[in-house]
């Protein structure tokens, strides 16, 4: 996965494109590669959840990019 630096979502780049874009921006030769931050793509599991949407819960399967979130009702 290539990512642009300081773009939260748009922009990024996934499977052969990034292979295509490395090398389209060393034959370019110019510093704009340092615009792009090379991760390795995550892919994470899916768990049973419960989500509230107006005020209702509706139990269904999400992921979490932060790992474990919880809510607190009072």
């Amino acid at each position: 996965m290539l990512l642009v630096a300081f773009d939260i979502k748009w922009n990024n780049i996934y499977g052969d494109d990034v292979r295509e874009t490395l090398l389209r921006l060393q034959k370019e030769g110019t510093d704009a590669n340092a615009a792009y931050i090379l991760m390795q793509r995550i892919f994470p599991n899916i768990y049973p959840a419960i989500l509230t949407r107006n005020g209702i819960c509706h139990k269904d399967h999400a992921i979490s990019e932060l790992g474990i979130y919880g809510a607190y009702l009072r």
